[in-house]
């Protein structure tokens, strides 16, 4: 049955190509890349963990994708049926790049921010019961984030401001890069994302360096196609460029879980569990009749929301967002993809409308700021696209990004484009003129 599951998604991904003009970034085609690649995984395993796949589970993940899909061409037949072309003119000419001694200013700025983030990460680890001083602040801070302890809305604050400057020197770099060339002069434009990378340590936690790389091949993709007018010959060289970034990432990923002691021993089986495990979980979950145990509505996906009316009410309690682990011969996981969250808090109905819904958003920003080459959009849309990217592994559209998520990212994000990026561009082209 795992290999009719593989068939069915490669038609679907296909059928996704094929329809949505071969753009490899369009929602659709990536939601059913990484269902793809979660499936190879999977599939590769399956008769060491001791799984068979339920007809069940297939039927309930071919009709996620198709729900996507059918959102996804809603909003493109009924927008870009007439008004689908190529914008060739620019929002803001934005090919000068943020000055040297305004990047040194912000690098001061942001090792203070770093110095005044560890100390507080070191301030829970002690809540978690450190008692070997920095040597075990890492562990026993996520033990400490764990129980529901975090950090201050000080450094909160500190690390959504660093993200916002690191991604917007991203794109800034990037997009000098394919206007005018590499230019070695210009490295100095990553020296924010270097700082930013010390603080993704000091967070305890390797998701904002999925975001980070995310974002990071959204841009540079986007800017590739632009470059090249949207010629589909582009796009095996985005398949090779892709693999290649992604074989490098999940070697920094794994490096990175053994500085924070988190990742297994063997690369090949942590690229198995937190890629395949989920769809051997999710069949385990559909298959074994857990009991629904909600008491609230939304409580596996709506922490966000909860977190602001428990300021209100001190009766709603904090719920657990990691699930319980499931076994099997020689391995365990607790990721049951995005599907077992929208089932249990909204069940099938609820899966498939949500779901509808992710594909008309994505599916309709995505052609929005790609084809009408909307730069701050298409910064905002590659910050917001992990949750497709992550979507056969966890659910993160409501965990992380719904509402408290998108406000955040807009403020810190939004402003700092304002004052580096289009007031600079905006007196530059005032003055060309």
């Amino acid at each position: 049955m795992i290999y009719i599951l593989f068939i069915g998604l490669v038609f679907l991904f296909i059928f996704s190509y094929c329809i949505f003009k071969k753009n490899l970034l369009n929602p659709s085609v990536v939601l059913c890349s990484v269902f793809m690649i979660s499936t190879f995984f999977f599939m590769l395993n399956y008769k060491k963990w001791g799984i068979y796949i339920n007809e069940k589970t297939i039927l309930i993940i071919f009709l996620t994708i198709i729900s996507f899909i059918a959102g996804n061409l809603l909003i493109y037949f009924n927008h870009n049926s007439k008004k689908y072309k190529i914008l060739k003119k620019q929002d803001i000419n934005t090919t000068i790049t943020i000055g040297i001694k305004k990047t040194i200013l912000i690098d001061l700025l942001l090792l203070v921010g770093l110095k005044f983030y560890i100390k507080n990460v070191y301030e829970i680890s002690l809540l978690g019961g450190n008692t070997g001083g920095y040597e075990n602040m890492l562990f026993y801070a996520r033990q400490a984030k764990l129980n529901f302890y975090d950090i201050n809305r000080v450094s909160i604050n500190i690390f959504y401001f660093t993200k916002a400057i690191s991604y917007i020197y991203i794109y800034n770099f990037l997009n000098f890069t394919f206007q005018k060339g590499l230019k070695l002069k210009k490295i100095y434009l990553l020296s924010p994302v270097i700082i930013y990378l010390v603080f993704l340590i000091f967070s305890t936690g390797r998701t904002e360096l999925i975001y980070l790389f995310i974002y990071s091949l959204t841009i540079y993709f986007v800017l590739l196609y632009r470059q090249y007018n949207f010629d589909t010959k582009i796009n095996k060289k985005i398949i090779i460029y892709s693999l290649l970034s992604w074989g490098v990432f999940i070697i920094f990923f794994f490096i990175s879980g053994k500085i924070l002691g988190r990742s297994d021993s063997k690369m090949f089986y942590s690229i198995s569990r937190y890629t395949g495990s989920s769809i051997a979980a999710l069949n385990s979950f559909l298959n074994n009749n857990i009991e629904n145990n909600n008491i609230y509505f939304g409580q596996n996906t709506l922490f966000s929301i909860y977190s602001i009316l428990r300021k209100l009410n001190r009766d709603i309690p904090n719920f657990y967002a990691p699930y319980e682990f499931v076994y099997f011969n020689d391995m365990r996981t607790n990721i049951y993809s995005a599907i077992r969250r929208y089932t249990e808090d909204y069940g099938m109905v609820g899966l498939y409308s949500i779901t509808f819904f992710l594909g008309a958003f994505y599916g309709r920003f995505f052609d929005y700021v790609t084809y009408k080459k909307k730069n701050f959009l298409l910064i905002m849309y590659s910050v917001f696209s992990f949750p497709i990217f992550e979507f056969p592994i966890e659910e993160r559209f409501f965990m992380v990004l719904f509402p408290s998520g998108f406000i955040n990212n807009f403020i810190f994000i939004g402003s700092l484009y304002y004052i580096l990026i289009y007031r600079p561009s905006k007196k530059y082209k005032r003055k060309r003129n």
